[in-house]
């Protein structure tokens, strides 16, 4: 109970910020009407070439990244750990996990800004971040994906992420 409140509590935290953030950065008017002549679609290779000029790239400037750290036995059992250059004093961790359904889905597309901008986010607004990524179906039938990760926190799969994060984060 008090670890999914805390969930909650983390994803309200994040969601204002983000429309707070919304609020102080209008989209460029180029984008928005490049966004009006792709049309009232889904279209995520047509809206991502609009938006990743905007993202940062690697490498990121004051964040240490520290990639595919192990979290289970799994192949897909991989996080990103986000967190500051300099040394800082204690941090929460924002956990992302990406979309997909346990059937497709990656925590980062080679070449691409996205998922990391949701991390360097988490960085500059006094997190660790942690983008983590998870078996998928057929090769782990169900409902092995969602005890792995991320519908259901066992006591293993908790001592397990923070141990890494322990390890990764002690700069």
């Amino acid at each position: 109970m008090a670890l999914s409140t805390s969930v909650l509590v983390i994803w309200f935290v994040v969601a204002a910020a983000q429309a707070a953030d919304a609020q102080q950065s209008p989209m460029p008017a180029e984008i928005a009407a490049k966004l009006q002549e792709i049309g009232r679609v889904i279209d995520p290779p047509q809206t991502s070439q609009l938006y990743t000029p905007l993202q940062e790239q690697e490498p990121y400037r004051d964040v240490k990244v520290e990639r595919d750290a192990k979290y289970g036995a799994a192949d897909r059992n991989l996080l990103d750990i986000f967190m500051p250059a300099a040394a800082t004093s204690p941090r929460p961790v924002l956990i992302f996990v990406h979309g997909g359904g346990f059937v497709r889905g990656n925590k980062r597309a080679p070449g691409a800004p996205f998922n990391d901008n949701i991390m360097l986010w988490a960085v500059k607004n006094g997190y660790i971040g942690v983008n983590t990524t998870y078996r998928l179906a057929p090769q782990a039938v169900w409902p092995a994906g969602g005890k792995t990760w991320p519908q259901r926190f066992s006591g293993s799969q908790i001592k397990s992420l923070r141990a890494v994060a322990i390890q990764h984060a002690s700069i």
